[in-house]
């Protein structure tokens, strides 16, 4: 696995870097008034000083590629060890109390959602999140995100879980429409390869949906 270090820069990484981080910090400043004190800048310091190697996920950098920060109540990170990445932030954060599931192991501040650190060994998504992630600047913390594709990809598998409410899975639906809609350049090959790690036929679903979104039809969740 790579480490902190290896994570690859946007092309032209100085100002899209800048731009995606400020974009997570737009998220953050809505979040604020019910989120916990633990921040997507904080969890990059702190698994990044402990040496792991991990990637930044969920509604906290949708908006680095939708170009639409949103609130959202948790941080979502994949990390390469999720037990040493709980360890660390709750070093840090004490009061955080933990409840470990399958999936991932997640943090909780005063009975609220804190940080969800998702096991990548569960999905074959999450190996591919850890192995395509950039670096961005946030606002001085070196952090990590997905690639276009593989955010991309981490929605429509998040549109296609059973195991999410069919209220998150309009929003996931809702974020990947924004991100496709924002990035032309998307690689369509790359995306079916990382949807067909989804599910068995994943790939033509999802060119099925980008051809609905560009004739401006519904899609399926």
């Amino acid at each position: 696995m790579s480490g902190p270090e290896d994570g690859k820069k946007p092309p032209g990484v100085n100002e899209p870097s800048a731009r995606y981080g400020d974009a997570v910090f737009q998220s953050m400043f809505l979040s604020e008034p019910h989120a916990s004190p633990v921040t997507p800048r904080e969890v990059a310091r702190i698994l990044g000083e402990a040496g792991l190697s991990y990637v930044l996920v969920g509604g906290h950098v949708v908006g680095s590629y939708s170009g639409k920060p949103r609130a959202t109540l948790d941080v979502d990170v994949i990390a390469s060890d999720p037990k040493a990445a709980a360890q660390a932030i709750q070093k840090a954060y004490p009061g955080l109390q933990q409840d470990e599931k399958p999936v991932r192991i997640r943090l909780h501040f005063k009975g609220q959602e804190a940080v969800d650190i998702i096991r990548p060994r569960s999905e074959k998504i999450f190996q591919e999140a850890l192995a395509s992630r950039v670096e961005v600047d946030l606002r001085g913390q070196k952090a990590y995100i997905p690639d276009l594709e593989t955010m991309m990809g981490l929605k429509f598998a998040s549109m296609a879980s059973p195991y999410r409410s069919r209220a998150d899975r309009y929003l996931d639906a809702s974020d990947f429409i924004r991100i496709y809609k924002a990035h032309a350049e998307a690689d369509h090959a790359k995306l079916s390869r990382l949807a067909e790690t989804v599910y068995p036929g994943g790939g033509k679903d999802l060119l099925d949906t980008l051809g609905r979104i560009d004739r401006d039809e519904p899609i399926s969740v």
